[in-house]
């Protein structure tokens, strides 16, 4: 009978860690992971008792060359709904073609699963790993990291060794709510662009919620509902709002692809826009302006986005640091006749 391969996971299994864990001890990084000699010992005996001998991809962690990266999403619906994401993907998918890396694109359902990312590394011989819109809760991002594994992130990723590029998620939001102000507006309902866990969406209602502090506005709760990414849930999300009877005159919407669905929503339950109802979204999507009316947003250019993400990305892969590790994109308002002002554009960077 023909012997069953031992994987990793069996080595795990046995031994009673992480897979994460035996990584780190086969690929000689367990010290900068402090794991207890005990363990490292346990490890290397049940690799021995089970023979087991690590495969290209086990090895892959440590030795970086298999010329690939890839793109990481928090959830597989990302690239079925939201439409900025193609505009990330073609700049990121550009840099690699100039610079001979293949590219793959990844979801990662469950972050709470141990060893999601290990496993996704190490079963694919992924160089670098960029990482779009992580959840509050994906602590297996700092294992990478700490271990010099090559991650791009968010710019406002909480360790002191990531490397990230991304816009400030509050500021665009803070600016957007701040021209609904502006305009006169004093009822500004929201409706986010995710769940509450996921770090963008959080700090978008921040922006929102700092914004009408400032301008000695309370927060109603009433005026808020979370959408899940897609148009079908920006439209649920604006019926819920419209349902509860409360009085608003304007919409903060997290992005533009929610905005499309609140847009309808709207127009189903017979409100015009922006006579009734002004709305503003974030991320500027190619049909943001040609929607009825067009879409009052923030502008991100998502190619660029995608570009120097890529680029950054490479330069880990191949040993350097880039400078500056930590970028912030410019924003801009892109002022269109879902709000009551004329066309016109206005920086908000910052």
């Amino acid at each position: 009978m023909k012997k069953t391969k031992v994987t990793i996971q069996d080595v795990a299994r046995r031994a009673g860690v992480s897979i994460a864990t035996v990584s780190f001890v086969l690929n000689k990084k367990s010290s900068q992971m402090a794991i207890p000699t005990e363990t490292i010992e346990r490890v290397l005996r049940v690799v021995k008792e089970l023979e087991y001998v690590p495969n290209a991809a086990g090895r892959h962690l440590a030795s970086g060359k298999s010329h690939t990266l890839a793109f990481v999403l928090p959830s597989a619906i990302h690239l079925r709904v939201d439409a900025f994401i193609p505009q990330i993907l073609s700049g990121l998918n550009e840099v690699c073609h100039q610079n001979g890396f293949k590219l793959l694109v990844y979801a990662i359902e469950d972050p709470s699963k141990p060893d999601a990312y290990m496993r996704m590394v190490q079963e694919n011989s992924i160089d670098g790993l960029f990482i779009l819109n992580p959840r509050e809760d994906e602590k297996q991002i700092n294992v990478l990291i700490d271990v010099d594994f090559p991650v791009i992130v968010g710019p406002g990723w909480q360790n002191p060794k990531a490397c990230g590029v991304g816009f400030s998620n509050h500021l665009a939001a803070l600016r957007a709510t701040e021209y609904l102000l502006s305009e006169g507006h004093r009822r500004i309902a929201c409706i986010n662009y995710g769940p509450e866990n996921y770090l963008t969406a959080a700090s978008r209602y921040k922006g929102y919620c700092d914004a009408l502090t400032q301008a000695g506005i309370a927060i109603d709760e009433e005026l808020v509902t979370w959408a899940d990414f897609s148009h079908e849930s920006g439209y649920r999300s604006a019926i819920e709002l419209l349902e509860r009877d409360c009085d608003f005159t304007a919409i903060f919407t997290g992005n533009d692809t929610v905005a499309i669905g609140v847009m309808a929503a709207l127009h189903d339950r017979g409100k015009e826009i922006p006579r009734d109802i002004s709305i503003v979204g974030i991320d500027d999507i190619p049909p943001s302006k040609f929607l009825s009316p067009p879409l009052t947003t923030i502008h991100v250019d998502g190619a660029g986005y995608g570009r120097l993400a890529g680029e950054m990305l490479i330069s880990l892969v191949n040993g350097i640091r880039p400078q500056p590790d930590r970028v912030y994109l410019p924003t801009s308002l892109v002022i269109r006749s879902s709000t009551s002002a004329p066309p016109a554009r206005l920086s908000v960077s910052g």
